[in-house]
């Protein structure tokens, strides 16, 4: 009942008020939009992260992220998918500063650590890792990197942003490696 009584009240605005409600409405959302990535979106972030890896479709993180050198990647060979950079660039247009979030992540991976909780199937093993958001106030919430280390390199698959509550199971992911690998048979 609410909504018809405020849409019969905006449709006897001018336009230019209208504009403003709308303005209004979409500012409301934003603040109330927790910013996490949809489970779909994340699930193909997943896949085709996986694929491009696999296919070998990588960049180094330096071409992506210049504040990494070649000399700042000495100790490890760490790359990334078109994916990841592609997710980077998502959140950093959604106000965020995943980077921030990030760079202790990959001075973690140049020290030689691989952080996180390994998920595998029966050929490929990829690395989910949740990270602190240091923009938000949110205790649950970060983002998640998923990963994937072969012998001569670290490959950061996607990045997304999630509160713990709703994050993508373990075992989804563990369903979707299986599933890329039973294509490759």
């Amino acid at each position: 009942m609410v909504i018809e009584t405020a849409i019969d009240k905006i449709k006897q605005l001018t336009p230019e008020q209208q504009e403003q409600v709308l303005q209004f409405v979409e500012a409301l959302e934003k603040t109330n939009d927790n910013h996490e990535t949809s489970t779909e979106e994340v699930m193909a972030g997943i896949e085709q992260g996986l694929r491009e890896a696999m296919n070998g479709d990588i960049l180094p993180l330096s071409q992506v992220w210049d504040d990494w050198t070649s000399d700042n990647q000495a100790s490890a060979n760490i790359s990334v998918t078109s994916r990841f950079q592609q997710d980077l660039e998502q959140l950093t247009k959604s106000d965020r500063n995943p980077r921030q979030g990030i760079t202790p992540f990959i001075n973690r991976l140049l020290k030689g650590s691989t952080p996180g909780y390994p998920i595998s199937g029966d050929k490929h093993q990829v690395t989910k890792i949740r990270l602190k958001n240091n923009d938000l106030n949110e205790e649950d919430a970060g983002y998640k990197v998923i990963y994937r280390e072969t012998e001569t390199a670290i490959v950061l698959l996607t990045l997304y942003y999630k509160s713990n509550s709703n994050d993508i199971s373990n075992k989804a992911i563990q369903e979707t490696i299986k599933q890329i690998e039973s294509e490759e048979s």
